[in-house]
């Protein structure tokens, strides 16, 4: 749902006219890893999440720093509402990269109390 979210964001904002075309598009965020429940889930298959949190969270860092740039570039030409969505959606991709890295965390600490 978070992904669908950020990718309509990315669209509206490369769509709106009201001030300057401001195209983000090429900001894209990665795919929503899957975390395997820390409960069940095997010393391999929790590896294989750690390195696709850590992909994750690379490529958000990424999105997030070219909004940021794309925001610097265009300062004095966005308007308010520009502006505004665009935080909104750098702030949507900081929550989602803290909550996947937090899931992971939590479920590393699952995987850990089961030894």
């Amino acid at each position: 749902m978070s992904k669908v979210w950020l990718a309509g964001a990315l669209l509206s904002l490369a769509g709106i006219t009201h001030a300057a075309e401001l195209d983000v598009s090429h900001c894209s965020f990665p795919e929503i890893p899957v975390v395997p429940d820390g409960g069940t889930a095997s010393e391999a298959e929790m590896g294989q999440a750690g390195a696709e949190v850590r992909d994750f969270v690379a490529a958000t860092q990424g999105a997030l720093e070219c909004l940021a740039v794309a925001e610097a570039e265009m300062q004095e030409q966005l308007s308010e509402e520009q502006q505004a969505e665009l935080v909104a959606l750098y702030n949507t991709g900081v929550d989602q990269m803290t909550a996947v890295a937090e899931n992971y965390n939590q479920q590393v600490r699952e995987f850990r109390a089961r030894e």
